[in-house]
């Protein structure tokens, strides 16, 4: 059965590098999430005083350029992976832990129409999730996005889409808008919302500076007990950040201006939440995921990006 749904992954995946509604896509990325311990609203109840979390983000993205009746294509094949350590902490000790495993494959095709401010694509986003074996059939969650652009006019793209995701929760959807406007003294303002939104400045050729919101959202199977998962982003998760980026290098790909990009990021969540469910749907309060307050987010990553 999951043979099959990977087949029709496969054949249905479309995907562009504007995908995710910015002007460059990351064809190769590492990020280093770290999330400063905060303290739980009920400590006595955690075992534990704070609360933390570290997260580390690989992707790898291939683009294949080709024509289909003379106008422009692009297939993508990529991996996206995720690894949360999450703990509870005592005087800077860790009382409680535990780790999970996300790795997404993307494939797709994007396309141009007849009219070339018109482009559609699907992605699809084959995803194992889990604390276990990271192929185990239980761990496999099924799901795509359909995003369709309207150039607006040559500095401006509106994007108009759907995400679904097959979550060990039930089956999840979310509208998308996207933008990506170039305006002018290189300021850019990119996203696809609600889960992302930007405003980026280039300050020279080496170096520029960001404002950011991401909404993160999604669920991770456990296996303590059979059919249990941790949700994160229930109650409108976002995470907001301040990012300096540093460009050392640039070079030509595929006909496309690329970079190497250092980046440096400090911001602060709103409404986080991790949260652990039995398999029928019920809250249940258990080591490390108990509520916590909100705190500080630093984030570092370096990054291969291609500029459309």
């Amino acid at each position: 059965m999951y043979y099959n749904r990977l087949v029709i992954i496969a054949i249905l995946a479309l995907v562009a590098f504007s995908a995710t509604g910015q002007p460059f896509e990351r064809i190769a990325s590492y990020r280093l999430h770290y999330h400063v311990p905060s303290a739980y609203l009920q400590p006595e109840a955690a075992g534990a005083e704070k609360f933390a979390l570290i997260q580390n983000t690989v992707n790898l993205t291939l683009p294949v350029p080709f024509k289909i009746k003379k106008r422009e294509s692009l297939f993508i094949t990529g991996v996206f992976y995720n690894r949360y350590h999450f703990s509870g902490q005592t005087g800077g000790t860790s009382v409680t832990d535990r780790s999970f495993d996300r790795l997404t494959f993307r494939l797709g095709l994007s396309h141009k129409w007849g009219n070339p401010r018109h482009k559609t694509f699907l992605m699809g986003l084959p995803t194992f999730s889990t604390d276990g074996k990271i192929f185990s059939g239980d761990a496999f969650q099924m799901g795509g996005v359909f995003i369709h652009s309207f150039r607006v006019k040559d500095n401006l793209t509106l994007k108009l889409g759907l995400y679904y995701n097959h979550e060990f929760f039930g089956d999840f959807y979310m509208p998308l808008f996207g933008i990506d406007w170039r305006l002018k003294n290189d300021w850019y303002i990119f996203g696809m919302l609600p889960g992302t939104f930007n405003v980026y400045k280039k300050v020279n050729k080496w170096f520029a500076v960001s404002f950011s919101e991401r909404a993160p959202t999604g669920s991770l199977l456990s296996t303590l007990s059979d059919g249990d998962f941790v949700r994160f982003g229930e109650e409108a998760y976002v995470i907001l950040a301040l990012n300096a980026h540093f460009i050392p290098f640039q070079f030509d790909f595929l006909g496309n201006d690329a970079d190497v990009s250092f980046n440096f990021s400090v911001g602060h969540t709103i409404l986080r939440t991790y949260d652990l469910f039995l398999n029928e749907g019920q809250k249940i309060e258990s080591p490390p995921f108990y509520p916590a307050k909100n705190g500080v987010y630093f984030q570092f990553g370096v990054s291969m990006r291609v500029w459309q």
